[in-house]
């Protein structure tokens, strides 16, 4: 025999059936059987009608038996509510679902059962997403004012992800890696740059490693003062400073204010710089000159 149990809405003059659901017996019932129906349908509609079908067949002839009934003692129905929501986040990063926060991705549950008995099952499908490789911060360094600036770049990047240039707090600009070095040119603001990451597949962002700070030499006499000797020039090896005056730095910088060396001393090996003009700014206790020597 079968039991059916159907559920309808009424939707513009006609009839729809919303949900179903059916028993099997494989055997006579003749006592008081207890039975139960399961009905599943979309929790966006809401039915008006209930329908309760029973029928008996010949299993051998599969052809219905006449004079089947149905007794019905007591009847009552369980609503049971699935709600299902899919949540993405990045690493590092949490999601906050009925009343708790979750940071693994997975397939959360939770259930609620009312005063009637009621049961509701939530489910939470949880994804997360990597963040963007963190790279270095690369360049940096000073220059003189009026000139060319000094670069700021990134040590590797990943293909497909955004990297934005930071100046303080201010975007400068953006460039989509390709798994190698990034390059973002020469600055010539002062202050110090950053750099984000962001992934446009996912939204994650993260911050790359380090800074860059670039600073521009400003002050400097162009001429060598009185008191302060610096020589052979043009230089081969060796570079001396002589002064009566308490060196506070001495410092060796290209054209572009790229730094090579920073120090006290007043003895300079200059070997190993590539041949060329560069510019020695030597800070004393009472003044700061610098000036300009060739390297053969």
């Amino acid at each position: 025999g079968m039991i059916g149990t159907g559920l309808s809405k009424l939707y513009g003059g006609v009839r729809d059936t919303i949900g179903y659901g059916e028993l099997f017996f494989t055997t006579s019932v003749t006592a008081w059987t207890p039975f139960e129906v399961d009905i599943v349908w979309d929790n966006q509609d809401v039915p008006d009608s209930v329908n309760i079908v029973a029928s008996s067949s010949d299993l051998v002839t599969e052809t219905f038996v006449t004079g089947s009934k149905l007794w019905l003692d007591d009847l009552y129905f369980a609503y049971s509510y699935l709600s299902t929501e899919n949540a993405e986040i990045c690493d590092g990063s949490e999601a906050f679902w009925r009343g708790n926060y979750y940071s693994v991705a997975g397939t959360y549950y939770d259930s609620l059962i009312s005063s009637q008995g009621t049961d509701s099952v939530y489910v939470l499908n949880l994804t997360v997403y990597d963040l963007p490789a963190v790279f270095d911060v690369t360049g940096g360094g000073n220059y003189n004012q009026g000139g060319q600036g000094v670069p700021v770049g990134l040590s590797g990047s990943e293909a497909g992800i955004l990297y934005t240039l930071f100046f303080d707090s201010t975007q400068l600009t953006t460039v989509m890696g390709n798994g190698n070095p990034i390059d973002f040119g020469n600055q010539t603001g002062e202050g110090t740059y950053t750099v984000v990451a962001s992934d446009p597949a996912t939204g994650c962002i993260n911050n790359m490693n380090g800074n860059a700070v670039v600073t521009i030499i400003t002050g400097i006499y162009t001429t060598e003062k009185e008191g302060i000797k610096v020589f052979p020039n043009p230089a081969n090896d060796i570079l001396y400073i002589r002064t009566d005056q308490t060196v506070r730095s001495v410092r060796i910088i290209d054209a572009d204010g790229k730094l090579f060396r920073e120090g006290i001393e007043t003895t300079i090996n200059i070997q190993e710089l590539p041949s060329g003009n560069f510019i020695v700014v030597i800070e004393t206790d009472k003044e700061t000159i610098s000036k300009v020597v060739t390297k053969k």
